[in-house]
């Protein structure tokens, strides 16, 4: 096997994650939040306050059922493994608000 990279190949900081799942195909589509914030009105120089929240979509990835079940258990199993070694809390540990991913 040899590993190539693709001409378009970028690394992306994501904040979140929306998709849908059907019985043919899974797509999640992966985004980044910018803040754009704005001078704070009255306030001393340099402080700012946010202004907008501009959520830039960086790709949809479309796969099959078989490819996106896949997909989920091999990150279930690397939380798996995480989780039994003490270095993150469980699901049932955290909060509800803890929880920015949708579907």
């Amino acid at each position: 096997m040899e590993i190539t990279k693709n001409p378009d190949f970028r690394v992306v900081h994501m904040n979140g994650v929306f998709g849908t799942l059907t019985p043919a195909q899974g797509n999640m589509i992966f985004y980044t939040d910018i803040f754009e914030p704005r001078c704070k009105t009255g306030g001393q120089f340099g402080e700012m306050e946010p202004e907008r929240v501009n959520r830039e979509l960086q790709i949809d990835v479309r796969m099959s059922l078989d490819d996106f079940m896949g997909l989920a258990n091999w990150m279930n199993q690397h939380i798996k493994n995480l989780e039994e070694k003490g270095l993150i809390k469980k699901p049932e540990q955290k909060t509800q608000d803890e929880s920015k991913y949708s579907v």
